[in-house]
């Protein structure tokens, strides 16, 4: 039996059910009361507040104002149609009926705040101010309520500081929610200049005080196996047509996605749509939360036995992390939904990558970092959009600018670079497409008003206001080029652009937001539309805007889909390997079971790792590789050793930790690693002892014998393949398909930064190119005298701290790399903020960009001297010249970490040592 069923008259048993949550069965029990000419006040007030609740608007609006035709003039009832005419899209209507309601009760705190809402939908921001404030003194919850929107307006007209004065105030009123913590984080975000220090700084704080005062709820986690199928909780209020929705596409579409279970915990409490009915076919479960308490929802996320939970949102509407207090998940993560540090201590790490987050600023996160290797955002292109249309430039001979942010990004700093660029180009056409739900006539007038005061004052400017998806796509056909905003850049904004054929010039600056658009750009292969200062940003606008019908950019517009879809930003395939793999390795060093604990520096238990090291008597790139593996994978806790024959000197040039088997006899659990480089009769040898054999390809240019199918059997001679680059991936994946294949890519050693003045030479390495580097210190001196001078300084044969101190000795590096797996060389001179000019050598491609490094053409040995004595002239008359491309190359080198290593290193071993306890268990089987 329901609530109410059978007890009293229809009027009382509906409000019963209307009591227990039944607002539906209550209305429809009500009908044909309230349909009656002389229904009852409190049968007609009933029904017209359930019809509202049920946003069924037009009935609603109907019943108050027949009960107003009963009591004329009512307060009560002159609130509830202006609330609901508010909700109809009529706020003027609405503002006259709070003001007849608030004639009558001048002190009613609900219907003081709904004036200010109907102002506020007026776009009467100052004046919904005032409305607002005098709400405060008057109740307490409605204070609250009030702060928020009062900081809101402030915001929208850009006073950010009086803003965070709002949120202050919030934030004591409420007695530090994580709502309150979140929305003073926030508004950091959007004050210039940008301190992101300050804003971790203040997040710490605020965290470390919300968790004094809320203990976790939940015992610990029970134990799950290490190796075990991941069960991934998703929670976002985002899961729709929202910027978050667009990226978690590429993840959950990704062929990779499918090792894991998933489960979702939606709180968004508006109907899907096709967004998120696309979103649920990749989830096992999804669960509706949006009316849960957070105990309930983290009791859910227990009893589901979720692994892996990852907090989409952040500090944005609709968040959860009070449920995540709970901790009711042994691993933790924030990724997506946010762009800077939660200061939460039940955050266990952010996902991040070296872009948006280099190695220089982790200290603006309280909590670790877990890094992808190439870019946290991959981006879906929307099947809506339309082909790509010519740039304007070319039918107007005008360039036309535009941006497609929100006004509140439109600050004074924005304004007063775009009047530059305006200045220098007075007849560039421009247009602003605001992305603002509450826009119209009176706020492009107030954004005109403000561009004026600024000094930003085109012949051509065209203001537009919020248009549905089709026509916003279509829209990039009237625009050459983006200009970003900062220090709030944009994300989804870039990505549809680029698919639209339309780059966007950023400027990035210091945290994870400020460096968004850089890393969106670098992941889709533009570097060269970063810029780092407002002068760069204004200049190379100025400059791109006076060439763009000649622009190489401009002609390339039409195909530059087929150019993304191999990179990064695009690539959905490789973003879902990286992002599992990253996810994986996490998991299993945090939160293995019993046996993955086991796994310590004592350990006599698993595998033993026997790297083969090839003889050899000059030092070699790829024999340091080996021994960092090894000396890596013994801290992390397995059983690893190297095995050398007997005289060879290939430990004597490296000062790595070495774990040495001076006589090697293969046992029971051995797993052999062999080089590339090996003999395939060796290798045939090995597998013949019966042991498991992987093999480590770190130069694709070596593959060759390596790669023989043993003829004796049915099987490849090898297991697996470790691979150490995207060049040496490649060729494994191409000639065998089948084959396991596991990154595990090399580390770079930290360079300490040098003074500059103390490193004017130009370093090289002849290694592979000894002719042309004889040729180039030949002619040297005859093609530039002027630059005679310069010490040069050649690296050969020499231990690898020498190799470092040498490298920090100079301010250039020569790049003769040629058939290179990574090209290991230039990564180590970025990393001693060495400007690199030269050859990537096939393998650098991975990380060579236009911003990091002056890359030719491979083998041009005329090109190269052209280039190192451009750029030296070039630095002599403007000293730094180059510095923003140095930083750029440091900041590459520091995405081959020490821990970016040892990440890769534990998903790679524990999926080998998995694998072959599977094998192992399948024969015993048999």
């Amino acid at each position: 039996m329901r609530a109410g069923e059978d007890r009293g008259t229809p009027y009382q048993r509906a409000l019963a059910l209307s009591q227990a949550g039944e607002s539906a069965a209550a209305l429809a029990l009500l009908q044909p009361a309230v349909q009656a000419p002389d229904a009852g006040f409190e049968a007609l007030a009933l029904a017209a507040a359930l019809c509202e609740q049920l946003d069924r608007l037009d009935e609603a609006l109907r019943l108050y104002e027949r009960l107003a035709e009963t009591r004329p003039g009512q307060a009560s009832l002159c609130n509830a149609m202006g609330r609901v005419r508010a909700q109809l899209g009529q706020p003027a209507q609405a503002l006259a009926l709070f003001d007849a309601a608030l004639a009558r009760e001048p002190q009613n705190p609900e219907t003081l705040f709904n004036r200010g809402n109907a102002l506020r939908l007026l776009l009467r921001r100052e004046a919904a101010i005032e409305a607002y404030r005098a709400v405060l003194p008057l109740h307490a919850e409605y204070a609250r309520l009030a702060l928020v929107e009062i900081a809101r307006q402030q915001q929208a007209l850009l006073d950010f500081t009086a803003a965070r004065i709002s949120y202050l105030q919030l934030y004591h009123a409420s007695g530090g929610t994580l709502d309150a913590i979140g929305l003073r984080l926030a508004n950091e975000h959007h004050i210039w200049p940008p301190d992101p220090a300050g804003i971790a700084a203040l997040a710490r704080e605020l965290g470390e005080d919300y968790v004094s005062r809320h203990p976790a709820g939940l015992p610990p986690c029970p134990a799950r196996r290490a190796d075990a199928r991941l069960r991934i909780g998703l929670v976002s209020a985002d899961l729709w047509s929202h910027p978050v929705g667009h990226f978690i596409q590429a993840l959950l579409g990704a062929s990779a996605a499918r090792a894991a279970d998933w489960f979702v915990y939606s709180s968004r409490a508006a109907p899907a749509d096709a967004l998120t009915e696309r979103l649920r076919t990749h989830m096992q479960v999804w669960h509706e939360v949006a009316g849960w308490p957070d105990a309930r929802l983290a009791q859910q996320i227990r009893e589901d036995g979720i692994d892996v939970l990852v907090d989409l949102s952040g500090y944005s509407a609709g968040h959860r992390l009070a449920a995540f207090a709970a901790r009711p998940a042994p691993l933790q993560l924030s990724w997506l939904g946010y762009h800077g540090t939660t200061g939460l201590p039940f955050i266990d790490a952010v996902i991040a990558d070296p872009q948006c987050v280099p190695e220089g600023e982790s200290h603006f996160f309280t909590e670790p970092l877990l890094r992808l290797p190439q870019t946290r955002l991959c981006y879906t292109a929307p099947a809506e959009a339309p082909p790509i249309s010519a740039a304007p430039v070319l039918r107007t001979g005008l360039v036309t600018f535009g941006c497609m942010q929100r006004a509140f990004k439109l600050g004074p700093q924005v304004l007063a670079a775009w009047a530059r660029i305006a200045a220098a180009l007075p007849e560039a056409r421009w247009v602003l497409a605001l992305g603002d739900p509450e826009s119209g006539p009176e706020e492009h007038a107030r954004l005109r008003r403000r561009c004026a005061e600024a000094g930003f004052t085109p012949a051509h400017l065209e203001i537009r206001g919020l248009r549905p998806t089709d026509e916003y796509l279509a829209g990039h056909a009237d625009v050459d080029l983006l200009l970003d905003t900062f220090p709030y850049p944009g994300g989804t904004t870039t990505a549809a652009a680029l698919w639209m054929g339309v780059p966007t010039l950023t400027l990035s600056v210091p945290g994870m937001l400020g460096r968004q658009g850089e890393q969106i750009l670098k992941a889709a292969g533009l570097a060269d539309w970063v810029t780092y200062s407002i002068d760069e940003y204004v200049a190379q606008a100025i400059a791109r805007g006076r060439g763009a019908a000649q622009a190489t950019w401009t002609a390339q517009r039409g195909t530059m889909r087929e150019r993304l879809r191999g990179t990064p930003m695009f690539d959905t395939e490789r973003f879902g390997r990286d992002w599992m793999a990253a996810v994986r390795g996490l998991w299993q060093q945090r939160h293995g079971d019993a046996e993955a604990e086991a796994r310590l520096p004592s350990r006599e238990r698993g595998p033993r790792f026997v790297f083969y090291v090839p003889a050899c008597e000059h030092p070699f790139g790829g024999v340091k590789v080996i021994y960092e593996m090894v000396a890596a994978l013994n801290r992390l806790g397995w059983r690893a050793f190297t095995h050398t024959p007997a005289g060879s000197k290939a430990g004597e040039f490296w000062s790595v930790s070495k774990h040495e088997l001076a006589h090697w006899q293969a046992a029971s659990g051995d797993i052999v690693i062999a080089p590339e480089v090996m003999d395939a009769t060796w290798l045939r040898a090995v597998k013949a002892m019966g042991v498991p054999l992987w093999l480590l390809v770190q130069n694709w240019s070596y593959v060759g014998s390596s790669f023989v199918r043993d003829p004796l059997s049915k099987g490849p001679l090898f297991d697996g393949a470790l691979v150490v680059s995207d060049s040496s991936e490649a060729i494994v994946r191409r000639c065998f398909p089948e084959l396991p294949c596991l990154r595990t890519p090399p580390a770079i050693a930290a360079i300490p930064e040098a003074a500059a003045a103390a490193r004017p030479a130009i370093a090289y390495m002849p290694r592979k190119l000894p002719e042309l580097a004889r040729w180039l210190r030949a002619v040297w001196p005859l093609a530039f005298p002027d630059l005679a001078d310069v010490a040069w300084i050649e690296i050969d044969g020499l231990p690898h701290a020498q190799v470092l101190a040498q490298l920090q000795q100079a301010r250039y590096f020569v790049s003769l790399q040629a058939s290179e797996a990574l090209g290991l060389p230039a990564l180590e001179a970025m990393s001693a903020d060495c400007l690199v000019i030269g050859f990537t050598g096939i393998g650098g491609r991975e990380y060579a960009r236009a911003d990091n490094g002056i890359w030719l053409d491979e083998g041009d040995g005329p090109a190269l001297l052209e280039a190192l004595g451009a750029a030296l002239r070039a630095e002599r008359r403007q000293p730094g010249v180059h510095d923003a491309m140095r930083r750029a190359g440091r900041q590459t080198a520091a995405r081959y970490s020490q821990a970016a290593q040892d990440q890769a290193l534990l998903a790679a071993f524990t999926q080998i040592e998995v694998r072959q306890r599977e094998r192992e268990a399948a024969r015993v089987g048999a």
